[in-house]
């Protein structure tokens, strides 16, 4: 169970040897709000101006990682090697993708893996890197029999704050929450339970 940026961190940690015996033992991801697809298209002014005057900074690596902007050439980015050359996410039966329209704070389409429009329309070498990193991840769990799902939350917060305006309010609310996260585990519980036969480690 993965939430935001931990889902990254998870996929780059699949990539290496010392976890390479734990990938037989993969069933079930849950995705909670993870830029899978970065923040390339989101639709939040607010946070789109910070990431510009942020991403420059010595320290603001994860923001420049987001926007493919770790590299000189894209496709040489981190986020682009873990959506089309070493994505590992076909060793698990299940993905479960948890996206919320309200969450500003990861564009819906990078957490639910949902094209773009924007992207699809766009010509130029962001769109081009970003549909096919879609593609080629989408197929990847295709071909490996991954059954992929997404779930559609509706967080409905009362009020108004600076982190609504920024999105980060719902973005939060998948760990503050502890009605949707007990709705979840017991909605989704059989997708978590080990194949029979198959004894708890």
């Amino acid at each position: 169970i993965c939430h935001s940026q931990g889902a990254l961190t998870l996929r780059a940690a699949l990539q290496t040897k010392r976890f390479a015996p734990l990938l037989p033992a993969c069933r079930t991801l849950l995705s909670l709000g993870a830029p899978h697809l970065g923040w390339l298209y989101g639709e939040n002014a607010l946070v789109k101006t910070l990431i510009r005057l942020l991403r420059h900074h010595p320290r603001a690596t994860a923001i420049r990682e987001l926007t493919l902007r770790d590299a000189a050439n894209p496709q040489h980015s981190l986020l682009y090697r873990l959506n089309v050359d070493r994505n590992r996410l076909q060793h698990f039966d299940h993905v479960l993708l948890a996206a919320c329209a309200t969450d500003r704070y990861v564009p819906y389409n990078s957490a639910s893996l949902d094209p773009s429009p924007e992207a699809l329309a766009d010509g130029r070498a962001k769109g081009v890197v970003y549909s096919a990193m879609l593609a080629h991840l989408l197929r990847q769990l295709r071909e490996g029999g991954c059954e992929g799902l997404r779930i559609d939350v509706d967080f409905r917060l009362a009020g108004r704050s600076l982190d609504q305006s920024l999105g980060r309010a719902a973005h939060l609310q998948y760990l503050l929450d502890q009605h949707f996260v007990e709705r979840l585990v017991f909605k989704y519980k059989d997708y978590f339970a080990p194949p029979a036969g198959v004894a708890d480690v």
